[in-house]
């Protein structure tokens, strides 16, 4: 036992030796070559370096420890450092210490601050190393260099700050890392170094990064200017949650900016992972944005609560990146986009997606989000040519639509049962004749649409619709999100006139029949008002039409006077001969025509034309796609009803007109149903006068008294008229 004793006391004591023979030889070192550090030091990177203390530590094993460590910017980028640290320790190997030969077993960097610059000309990092190489060679003949090789074994960094700023936009963009630590072991140039680094982001306490893998070795460790292309990585990212306001400056710094307009707010999870070499280096990621809420521009946005993935695969190639696949996840929708993809120009891809639910692609467009929709969707198309040019690149495919179903919040009508396949290709999408319902009226039709620039055009629609026929073309510019206007060219054959202006939302639809022949030349545009921004002419044909609720006959012939003996147009006699046109509450006619003008939600006309078998009704005014009328028009009788009217009073034949055809002249006002029938004054007071002029005539042309029959004639007059006028 004593011997053990004493064997350990002389282990003890040798070691202590060793260590103060190892002490001794770097502090000496560190006397001896203070100057001579900072002049190496300065010659590799073309910069000066100051540090404050440096002398020797114990502290996790014999080292250097220098505190205060500032490297100065290039003046041509700013001011400041491009790096400082507030300690820097290195320790060396206990061995090679003994014989003067210096192997770095730990380099630990405490609180540096990094600050990488990127404007046009490249990067400030580009511009170290460049000590001119006269001076540095002149320097190396006056002070030999001694040899020693430093093999690095771990590198630490601990509570790291990292600032990038982008000067290539205006205002610059900056990033900011904090709390950056780092471990790399087995940190040399002939084998891979094991990293693990950690990070935050600025400002988003959330948004924690871990990066783990190997980065290695060097193709020729032995160089002075090493060639760090062919350097292997094997690196894995991690991003538990990034908050989505930080993603387009973490996609700017590595020079994969998002798409314009793109803008994220909420946690998102990431995944990345990188093998290869730097110059050849195959990328996977994998981003799930479901808790957040992404919008592209004015027309897509995506809510925190539809689950969002997406996948992507590529290679860095030679400074270039191409994605070769990628994989979305919408709700139900997955779309695959295989080929190649090089962002910012050009693409040739394929893009197939599964039979999935039309409402989860439609949730993503506010415009639309609020309809009901239903149905699928299926997708098969190809991409190429070259992003961000006119024209954009050449779509060709097919888009399948099942069972697919879309109305309006409020909309009577709606959508349904639409199934077809659309084919793209040229840069228009062609539906072939389909058959679907439009409420409950069957539809056929067909088209040709062009997007392009936020403009679409639809070349030519046609087909059977509310029983009739229709086609036209229309251009919808949705440049402006808040005012999309649209023009509109179409023509009508026999087309139902009751669902076609439900379809449109009028709410003179309930009230009016009729089969529609006609044209329209529109613009408008606007929300939500959209309907009082139509404007433009309309030339319509109305056949076998009806009013429902008015009986204008009953209106303009009943109660004309109010006179005695003339007081209406329509005795009991004349309306037991013409039931149908005396007892209906509605108004028949054969055809109806007039050329309208369209603003500010009415419709304004001067040359009406209203036609049945027993009169005719001319005119114009204005008439609102909420049932509003006002119309000033004459009601001429016809030939049959005249001389029927004339035989059942004969004071009628004062209302005729030169071709001896009882002519009224009246004006329509109100909300269909509820309008008045009003006789032009005008008209009654000649009617009323050439009547009573008559009867005086005759009453003083032999009658006694005529004096006092004068008078009661005139009273009688007085009093009719008081009472048409509502005195």
């Amino acid at each position: 036992m004593r011997r053990w004793l004493i064997a350990v006391g002389v282990g003890v004591v040798v070691v202590g030796a060793i260590f103060a023979v190892a002490i001794a030889n770097l502090g000496r070192f560190v006397t001896a070559h203070r100057e001579w550090l900072a002049t190496q030091v300065e010659d590799e990177i073309g910069r000066p370096v100051t540090f404050g203390d440096l002398g020797v530590s114990l502290r996790g094993g014999p080292g250097v420890r220098i505190t205060d460590l500032h490297v100065p910017e290039d003046p041509s980028y700013g001011s400041g450092d491009l790096l400082s640290a507030r300690e820097v320790r290195v320790t060396v190997r206990l061995w090679p210490a003994l014989r003067g030969r210096f192997e770095i077993g730990r380099i630990l960097l405490g609180g540096p601050i990094l600050t990488v610059i990127r404007d046009l000309r490249g990067f400030n990092l580009d511009t170290l190393g460049r000590k001119p190489r006269q001076q540095h060679e002149h320097r190396e003949r006056r002070e030999p260099r001694p040899e020693f090789p430093l093999l690095v074994g771990l590198l630490d960094v601990r509570d790291g700050t990292v600032r990038y700023v982008d000067r290539r936009v205006e205002p610059a963009r900056e990033l900011t890392l904090e709390r950056v630590d780092v471990a790399a072991s087995d940190v040399t140039l002939d084998r891979p170094i094991t990293v693990v680094a950690t990070a935050t982001l600025l400002g988003t306490e959330r948004s924690q990064l871990r990066l783990t893998g190997s980065i290695g070795p060097l193709s020729s460790p032995l160089s002075t200017s090493p060639d760090l292309a062919p350097m292997p990585v094997d690196l894995q990212l991690a991003v538990p949650s990034l908050d989505g306001a930080a993603l387009p400056a973490v996609t700017t710094a590595l020079d994969q900016p998002l798409p314009a307009g793109v803008s994220l707010d909420g946690p998102l999870a990431i995944q990345a992972s990188a093998q290869g070499t730097l110059d050849q280096l195959s990328v996977e990621g994998r981003i799930d944005a479901t808790p957040a809420a992404v919008r592209w521009g004015r027309d897509v946005a995506k809510l925190g609560d539809l689950p969002c993935k997406v996948e992507v695969s590529g290679a860095r190639n030679g400074g270039e990146t191409v994605i070769r696949r990628a994989k979305l996840l919408l709700g139900s929708l997955e779309i695959d986009a295989t080929g190649t993809m090089r962002p910012h120009e050009a693409v040739d891809v394929r893009i197939d997606s599964n039979h999935a639910a039309l409402a989860d692609l439609v949730a993503v467009f506010p415009a639309i989000r609020e309809a009901e929709v239903g149905g699928n969707v299926e997708a098969h198309l190809t991409v190429q040519g070259v992003l961000a040019t006119d024209p954009p690149p050449a779509v060709r495919g097919t888009v399948a639509l099942d069972g697919v179903r879309a109305r309006r919040p409020h909309d009577t009508l709606g959508v349904s049962d639409l199934t077809t396949t659309i084919a793209v290709g040229d840069g228009v999408a062609r539906i072939p004749t389909t058959r679907f319902r439009l409420g409950d009226a069957p539809v056929d039709a067909s088209g040709a649409f062009v997007l392009a620039d936020r403009v679409l055009t639809v070349d030519h629609a046609a087909g059977e619709l509310f029983g009739g026929s229709a086609e036209g073309s229309a251009r919808i510019d949705l440049r402006h999100h808040e005012r999309p206007a649209f023009t509109l060219d179409a023509t009508a054959r026999r087309v139902a006139l009751q669902p076609l202006l439900a379809a449109f939302g009028a709410r003179v639809a309930p009230h009016v029949e009729g089969l529609l022949d006609g044209s329209a030349s529109l613009t408008g545009g606007g929300r939500p008002a959209i309907r009082r921004s139509i404007a433009g002419t309309v030339r319509a044909e109305v056949h076998d039409g009806m009013v429902h609720g008015v009986n204008l006959v009953d209106g303009v012939l009943g109660g004309v006077t109010g006179v005695e003996h003339i007081a209406t147009l329509a005795p009991e006699s004349l309306r037991a001969k013409h039931p149908e046109l005396f007892g209906a509450a509605d108004t028949r006619f054969e055809d109806l025509r007039a050329t309208a003008r369209i603003a500010d939600g009415q419709a304004r006309t001067d040359d009406l034309v209203m036609r049945s078998p027993s009169y005719t009704v001319t005119g114009g005014g204005t008439a609102g796609l909420d049932g509003s009328l006002d119309l000033t028009a004459k009601f001429v009788a016809g030939p049959a009803l005249t001389a029927d009217i004339v035989g059942s009073i004969k004071d009628a034949r004062w209302a005729a007109n030169d071709q001896h055809l009882l002519e009224v002249p009246f004006r329509l006002t109100g909300r269909l149903p509820e309008v008045r029938v009003r006789p032009d004054p005008a008209f009654v007071a000649r009617v009323v006068g050439s009547a009573l002029v008559d009867r005086a005539n005759r009453a003083l042309g032999g009658q006694k008294g005529g004096k006092d029959g004068k008078k009661d004639i005139v009273d009688e007059a007085v009093r009719g008229l008081q009472k048409l006028f509502g005195r």
